[in-house]
């Protein structure tokens, strides 16, 4: 009996330690009139738009005094545009725009907002805001935060992605369903 729950500690303490190490910064999503968006159940129509944030509840470090980021998304499914320091970067944080223009390690698909914070320690809080993620075409838009080598522009890790389902608006849906049955009766 003693044997069992030794091997259940280890295994609960195991999952616990792999649950930590992918803590960090993460993306936060709402509508651009603030209300909420859920990408784990909600889908968004094709004409509207969303915010992104990005958070940490947990102390995050840099390296070299700053933390080099980028967030991306496949430019042929949407744009991630704009985007403000939040109220808990102390430090500044500097905007260097379209992301691939000095990041080597990016896909060329890839583009979106890039920077840096600076800081050896960044403290939880609310660090970027107001990210205008607007979509282009229907499709399943994975966006990632990224973690980047301070001059190097490569990647250090994928803090947090998440995947934002978009669909077309209702009214095509319903013209697209009218028309497949008024060719079917035509037949």
């Amino acid at each position: 009996m003693v044997g069992k729950r030794s091997h259940l500690i280890v295994l609960v303490l195991l999952l616990g330690l792999g649950s930590a190490a992918e803590a960090g910064f993460q993306i936060g999503t709402r509508y651009l009139d603030d209300r909420p968006f859920d990408p784990d159940t909600d889908l968004l129509d094709i004409n509207e738009s969303l915010y992104l944030s990005i958070w940490t509840d947990e102390t995050v470090w840099g390296i070299m005094e700053r933390y080099d980021w980028a967030l991306l998304c496949d430019s042929m499914l949407a744009e991630i545009s704009d985007g403000e320091a939040g109220p808990d970067a102390k430090w500044g944080v500097v905007f260097y725009g379209s992301a691939p223009i000095w990041l080597p390690s990016v896909p060329e698909q890839e583009n979106g907002q890039s920077g840096a914070i600076g800081g050896d320690e960044l403290d939880p809080g609310l660090y970027l805001d107001k990210f205008v993620y607007t979509p282009k075409a229907v499709g399943d838009a994975t966006v990632r935060f990224l973690e980047l080598h301070p001059g190097l522009g490569e990647i250090v890790s994928v803090p947090h992605s998440i995947v934002i389902r978009q669909v077309p608006e209702p009214m095509t849906v319903v013209l697209l369903g009218l028309g497949g049955f008024f060719v079917r009766l035509a037949k």
